[in-house]
């Protein structure tokens, strides 16, 4: 029998003797996730959501299948909640920061990445790169000029470098060709 599916039979087990059981539906999700099964997997969060309140994996697992789905409203909710009950986990806020700037939310969100990068000791790169969106949308140039270049040197991703290259490019082609720069408060 296969690793997967003696994990599976497991669960199995394990749900047959208590059906509310949180961590055996948190497995279940994890193993119909990793097999791209994301319909059964936002199930299977929802039942260990429902056996354990607080748990913070299970929303933000869950929170990630809605970003995929690009339903940012049940995304974020669910980020939101994940932060609120494990306030350390740093790709919690980036995650709750992209869902934020895709509802428009950019000064919630530039908070989201800033709290991100905080809690990463700034490794987490990609958190930064988005800061430098977030900060450029509200009208902060000379932060959001900062945050690429940061992100430009800083980066062990060469995909991230790029896009902060990228973005710093047109940045500053859109400065020299007065390109209005966004602004929300």
């Amino acid at each position: 029998m296969g690793n997967a599916a003696a994990a599976e039979e497991a669960v199995d087990r394990a749900l047959e003797q208590r059906s509310t059981y949180a961590d055996a539906w948190f497995f279940r999700a994890r193993l119909l996730q990793a097999q791209g099964e994301l319909d059964a997997a936002y199930d299977a969060y929802n039942r260990a959501i429902e056996g354990n309140r607080r748990f913070a994996a299970a929303y933000y697992q869950r929170g990630l299948i809605a970003m995929s789905r690009n339903d940012y409203g049940q995304a974020q909710n669910d980020l939101e909640r994940a932060t609120l009950l494990e306030p350390q986990n740093a790709e919690a806020f980036y995650w709750l920061g992209r869902a934020n700037l895709a509802l428009e939310r950019t000064q919630p969100a530039l908070l989201n990445f800033e709290r991100s990068v905080t809690l990463s000791g700034g490794n987490l790169a990609v958190a930064r790169l988005y800061q430098g969106i977030a900060e450029e949308r509200l009208g902060r140039t000379t932060e959001a000029e900062a945050s690429y270049e940061t992100v430009i040197q800083t980066s062990r991703d060469p995909l991230v470098a790029d896009r902060a290259r990228t973005e710093l490019e047109r940045f500053r082609q859109d400065i020299e060709m007065g390109a209005p720069v966004e602004f929300e408060q």
